[in-house]
Parts: structure tokens; sequence; C-alpha cells
């Protein structure tokens, strides 16, 4: 595995629950804890002192520190360089790649359609800058439509949003499932799981239907469980 998202949790057995619940893998190899659907490999950190974020492996990482260095701050550790991004979250650049067995998961999970990694920033140009720093290219929109999203060559996509340009909360970070048409069976699946929903979504809908959803994890990461 190369680049993954790794949550806080305040409480590992729940976190572990929340995402079974969910219908994702749970897997522990040594002393880490993973969940996994199809294209997401989640790592569950529960120490207090860690901070949700993304881990990526560069091989080339001594050719970008210094470009790195002059846009932002490098936190340096013995197992990584350490960043935050303009929405405050965080990037974890690992000095050595991982490798874990973990089984490739063909199945998704009940938040269904996983479309990437999403943050919402006030400085748009600085984010993108950053993130092309860190080997991201744009696949899709551009800062006149308030989004971009970004990919870089393992395929883990970015999108990021512009403060104001989305009406319903916003959790840094957070993961966003796009679903179309299957979105209401989605959030019906949901509601039978008793998880609590922190906002129904009707604003996109010309019938006022809560079509869209967003639920956090245990630790505070945003899953936002949308149409489109």
């Amino acid at each position: 595995m190369k680049d993954y998202l790794a949550v806080s949790t305040p409480n590992l057995n729940k976190s572990i629950d929340f995402y079974k619940s969910l219908d994702f893998e749970y897997r522990q190899i040594a002393a880490d804890h993973f969940v996994s659907a199809k294209d997401l490999v989640i790592k569950i950190e529960p120490k207090a002192i860690f901070r949700s974020g993304i881990k990526l492996y560069l091989s080339d990482l001594a050719d970008r520190l210094e470009s790195l260095r002059a846009s932002c701050f490098l936190k340096e550790d013995p197992l990584c360089f350490t960043l935050q991004d303009p929405s405050g979250s965080y990037v974890y650049l690992l000095k050595e790649n991982e490798q874990w067995a973990l089984e490739p998961i063909n199945h998704a999970s009940y938040l269904g359609n996983y479309s990437g990694y999403s943050i919402e920033v006030l400085d748009m140009l600085a984010t993108i800058n950053i993130y092309q720093l860190l080997g991201f290219k744009k696949t899709m929109g551009g800062i006149e439509q308030g989004w971009i999203s970004m990919e870089n060559e393992s395929g883990f996509a970015i999108s990021i949003m512009s403060a104001g340009a989305c009406p319903h909360q916003f959790h840094n970070p957070s993961l966003s499932f796009f679903n179309g048409t299957k979105n209401l069976e989605i959030i019906k699946r949901l509601r039978t799981l008793n998880l609590k929903i922190s906002e129904e979504i009707s604003v996109f809908n010309k019938e006022g239907i809560v079509d869209n959803v967003i639920i956090n994890d245990p630790g505070g990461l945003g899953f936002f469980v949308f149409s489109d």
C-alpha cells in the first residue's frame, strides 16, 4: 500500500464498530488497525496526540523538500515529515514505503461509491500549489468553478472546495461518496443502522427531499453521502 488515510479516534473499539457497521472490512496487522472497502484503506490511530490526515510516500521526497519548505512549514520526525495544508488538514510524508499484507477489497461499503478526500479552503491557489508539489495533478474543475479535483500517480484523489461554495457543513477533512439516484436507498439503509446523521440536506432537491446526508466517525471525520 502506498498512500492512505489515517484517522484519529478517542475510542478504538467505537471506531472499529462504526466502520464494521458500514460494512468495512476490519484487519489488525501487528499493532496496527485498518478498515477497508473498495478503493479505500483507512488506518485507525488510537494515540491521543494523532491528528487525522493522509499519509503519502514519495520516492523522490528528498528532491521536493526544498520547494515544500518554501511553501509551508515541515516538521521532521524519525518516520515522516508532517505539514498542514491551508485547510488545517495534516499530510504525513513517509520516509519509507510501508508494505502491508492487505487483500484487495472488491466490495463497497454501505456508503456507496468512494469519490475521494475532500477539504475546504480560503486560499485555493496556495492549496493547489502545495498539492502540486506533492505530485498531484488536476483532473476536473477549476478555481473559477469553486472546486478542483486532483490525483497523484497512485490514484489517490483529492477535492479542494472554495470556502462558501458548499451550502452545508464542511468537516476538514472529509470523504465524499457519490451515488447518483441510488443515494436515497443508501440513506434509507443508513437510517436503519442507528448512526447519527450530522446533517440532512435537501437544498439541491426541487421537491425538498433529503437526498444527501453527512455523518461523522467517532474521531470527527466527515462523510459526505451525496447523490453527486
